[in-house]
């Protein structure tokens, strides 16, 4: 009985396998998207290209293959926040030419710490945000 079962599940099954098969066959190949020769390079893995018609596109070569966006919806983008609005929760300490981060993630907070001459941009914004908030203190401790 088990075996019957087994035999008939398994006919069923290469019966759908090879009705899946028919329809890859029967769907149209799908198109790929090439780079137009006189695509002008706009920065890294991006080109920008007007075509015959004048329109402005943006070219970029993404993981999956090649990416046309116009340029008009990318001037209308809203702008991504800056390295302050991005900083804004790091804690930042000095030791001598290293400095520590420490940003508050939903997985606990993350640390690194680095040299001062290898710092990127938001790092570096927020060294001068943390320079910037802490008051000097005055000598014979009073404020």
């Amino acid at each position: 009985m088990k075996s019957i079962a087994t035999l008939s599940l398994t006919l069923a099954m290469l019966l759908a396998s090879a009705a899946l098969a028919d329809d890859k066959k029967a769907a149209p190949g799908a198109q790929t998207l090439t780079l137009p020769a006189s695509a002008v390079a706009a920065g890294p893995s991006t080109w920008k290209y007007t075509d015959a018609d004048g329109k402005k596109w943006i070219y970029r070569k993404s993981p999956f293959g090649m990416v046309r966006v116009d340029e008009a919806s990318e001037v209308n983008k809203p702008n991504i926040a800056g390295a302050e609005e991005r900083t804004k929760g790091w804690k930042v300490t000095e030791q001598g030419d290293k400095v520590s981060f420490e940003n508050p993630s939903p997985f606990g907070p993350q640390r690194w710490t680095k040299k001062k001459s290898e710092l990127t941009a938001d790092e570096q914004a927020a060294l001068d945000r943390s320079r910037r908030d802490t008051k000097p203190v005055q000598a014979g401790g009073k404020n």
